[in-house]
């Protein structure tokens, strides 16, 4: 298949991990008999066989190997589940797919779909063409190969051979492409795109990454795959959130004069929060969350402002003298579809501090999409903000510990006058958590 160049580093920890411990407390509940499968021992089915439901995902292995390498074509299909399925290879070899097409109705990758194919000897990666420029895949977080101008063909893959049986290991393949001249306008201003025409910077590129948690078989049998099967179904989140707050570090900070105070020869100053970065925190300026339910594929939101206080000096004592809460209707939050495996949606806020003058000021601001993968990794594009005050962002698993994705300073309350010291902040990136 395409890309066929083997790593040269391998895996240091053999059935390891939380999945591995899971795979073999599978492993030892088997029949004793090697070509015997916990889900029956006629669950084979060809893949000749048009009449069998076959997972979309045996054609894009197939079409793949057909062009490089027979020995990696599917001839038969075993033990499914929601997250993959068993299979034989033309070889004689026992793989396990994890596929998310398996939850899709499509015939063929789509944009944000990857597939990976293993073994107890290879693990096979298959990811779309995405007319990238450039392909980085890495391994437990370390860059094990590099692809330049990868060929355009329907799906692109990447064989290593250097893996353990029983073991588990985190792939990612990060791909950057060239944005197309018509969506320049999407990420750039009119002057960033003639400097670009000219060639004074570089043209705009968008990325992805696509996050597999794979497990290898204990063995080269089909009771091993099929274990793999369950056990990757069993490992995967069933819901994810994602939570994006601003907040004011300091104790107090001072209210900008006459647009944010009242006539008066006192001094006045806002209420902050009092803290540093942290997602659980209880104070804060705006919050956003959104709630992922892969099983379910529901994708909720909830938003909320905190409430503002303003304190005034009085005979040299500082004393809360009003508090305004603004309203949360400037969050917004739109989803832009899920699956069991993919959520997109985009994020804007505009909420501005109520006790100033909305013509004289400007809001806190910021707007972004994120795509983000049961699997494990996040994209954020189109990302925008006024850089006022703190702006952090996090994901998490099923109620485990946040993961920080996010994590924007404060550039000054300047940044709100009616005519800004300070331009907006671009946000790209991409990760895993």
């Amino acid at each position: 298949m395409q890309n066929r160049n083997h790593t040269k580093r391998h895996r240091t920890l053999l059935g390891t991990g939380a999945m591995a411990v899971l795979l073999a407390s599978l492993i030892s509940g088997l029949p004793a008999t090697a070509q015997e499968s916990p889900f029956g021992a006629d669950a084979r089915v060809s893949v000749t066989d048009s009449d069998a439901g076959l997972p979309a995902a045996v054609a894009v292995v197939n079409e793949a190997a057909e062009a490089e390498d027979e020995n990696y074509e599917l001839v038969s299909v075993g033990a499914q589940s929601t997250e993959g399925f068993s299979a034989v290879l033309q070889d004689g070899r026992h793989v396990a797919v994890n596929d998310m097409l398996m939850a899709s109705d499509n015939e063929g990758l789509e944009e944000d779909e990857a597939i990976s194919v293993a073994s107890s000897e290879h693990v096979e990666l298959i990811w779309p063409d995405v007319n990238a420029e450039e392909v980085t895949i890495y391994r437990d977080g370390v860059s094990i190969h590099e692809i330049a101008h990868p060929s355009a063909d329907a799906a692109i893959s990447y064989l290593d051979e250097e893996v353990r049986e029983g073991s588990e290991y985190f792939y990612e393949v990060h791909t950057t492409s060239r944005v197309p001249e018509d969506q320049w306008g999407e990420f750039l201003t009119d002057e960033e795109i003639a400097a670009v025409q000219e060639g004074e910077v570089p043209e705009p590129t968008s990325g992805n990454i696509y996050a597999l948690n794979v497990l290898t078989p204990m063995s080269d049998t089909v009771g091993a795959a099929d274990a793999v099967v369950l056990a990757a179904a069993k490992a995967l989140p069933s819901k994810t959130t994602f939570r994006y707050r601003t907040f004011i570090q300091e104790a107090w900070v001072d209210a900008p004069p006459v647009v944010c105070t009242p006539p008066s020869t006192n001094s006045f100053r806002f209420k902050g929060d009092n803290r540093g970065y942290a997602a659980d925190s209880g104070t804060y300026r705006t919050h956003a969350a959104a709630f992922m339910n892969w099983k379910d594929k529901k994708l909720t939101f909830n938003k909320k402002v905190g409430t503002t206080t303003r304190q005034e000096k009085v005979n040299g004592t500082w004393k809360n003298t009003e508090k305004k809460t603004a309203s949360a209707d400037g969050i917004v939050l739109t989803s832009r579809g899920i699956s069991s495996s993919i959520a997109t949606f985009k994020m804007r806020k505009t909420v501005r501090i109520p006790f100033c003058n909305a013509a004289l000021t400007a809001p806190i601001g910021v707007e972004l999409v994120i795509k983000v993968s049961r699997s494990g990794s996040y994209v954020i594009s189109n990302g925008l903000r006024r850089p006022v005050p703190r702006h952090e962002a996090y994901l998490r698993n099923d109620g485990k510990s946040w993961t920080p994705i996010l994590r924007l300073r404060n550039e000054g309350f300047s940044c709100i006058a009616g005519i800004p010291v300070c331009g907006f902040e671009t946000i790209n990136k991409k990760g895993t958590f």
